[in-house]
C-alpha cells in the first residue's frame, strides 16, 4: 500500500475493501497517522486482532492506537476487532492515580512531600538558606528534575511547579492531553460498534448486516 510521500505499508492479509492486522503489525512500529490514513482510504473495513490492555509502560503503542482509532471513524470506516478487554477498560489504566501522584491539600499543607523532602512550607517556616533567617528564592539558568531551562529553589529546595518532583509542566500538559484523547477514543469504539453507526456510514453498510 503506498503511503505519501513514496513510502510502501505490507499489508499481508486483504480481500476487497477488507484488511486484517494483528496488533503487533500496526502499534509496535514507526507508523502515524499518514499510514492510517493510507488504510482508510484504501479499505472500508479494518479487522485487528490482539489488542492488549495498555498501561503506562506501552504510551506509544497506545498513542498510535487512539490515532488509529480517530482516523478510521472519520473516514467512516468499520473496525471490527478482538481486544483483551472491552472499550471502557482497554485504556484505562494510561490514567495516573492522582491519589498517590499528584499532591493533594492535606500534601500542600505538610511539612513534607509524600518522598520526604521538605515541602515549601517547611522551607518556608524555617527559612533556611538565609543567614538572616529570609528564606531565598532562587532560579538558576539550567535544567532540574522538572524542567528543561530553568529551575527554582526555595532555599536549597527544588520545587515543582507541577506539585509533583521531576514533572515539567510540558510533561504534565502532556499527561492530560493523552487523557483526552483517549476519553475520545473509547467513546468512539463504542459508537463503531453500535449498529446506528454502521448504518449511517455508507462504507459501513455490508459490515451492518453482518
Amino acid at each position: 500500500l503506498q503511503v505519501p510521500p513514496g513510502r510502501e505499508l505490507l499489508v499481508a492479509r486483504s480481500s476487497g475493501g477488507a484488511a486484517l492486522f494483528d496488533f503487533d503489525e500496526l502499534f509496535t512500529k514507526a507508523l502515524g497517522p499518514s499510514d492510517f490514513g493510507a488504510l482508510a482510504s484504501r479499505f472500508d473495513t479494518v479487522l485487528l486482532l490482539g489488542v492488549p490492555s495498555f498501561d503506562l509502560t506501552m504510551h506509544n503503542e497506545a498513542r498510535r492506537f487512539m490515532n488509529f482509532v480517530d482516523i478510521l471513524y472519520d473516514e467512516g470506516c468499520g473496525l471490527v476487532m478482538s481486544a483483551q478487554e472491552p472499550p471502557d477498560l482497554l485504556l484505562s489504566r494510561l490514567e495516573e492515580d492522582e491519589d498517590t501522584q499528584f499532591l493533594d491539600a492535606e500534601h500542600h499543607n505538610s511539612d513534607y512531600r509524600p518522598d520526604g523532602t521538605p515541602s515549601p512550607r517547611s522551607v518556608l517556616g524555617r527559612g533556611r538558606a538565609g543567614d538572616s533567617g529570609e528564606v531565598v528564592l532562587k532560579v538558576r539558568r539550567e535544567g532540574g528534575s522538572s524542567s528543561s531551562s530553568s529551575t527554582t529553589y526555595i532555599g536549597d529546595t527544588e520545587w515543582s511547579s507541577t506539585g509533583r518532583i521531576g514533572v515539567s509542566m510540558a510533561a504534565l500538559s502532556a499527561v492530560k492531553d493523552v487523557t483526552f484523547a483517549k476519553n475520545r477514543a473509547v467513546s468512539r469504539l463504542f459508537e463503531m460498534r453500535s449498529r446506528e453507526f454502521l448504518l449511517s456510514r455508507p462504507r459501513c453498510t455490508e459490515l451492518a448486516k453482518a
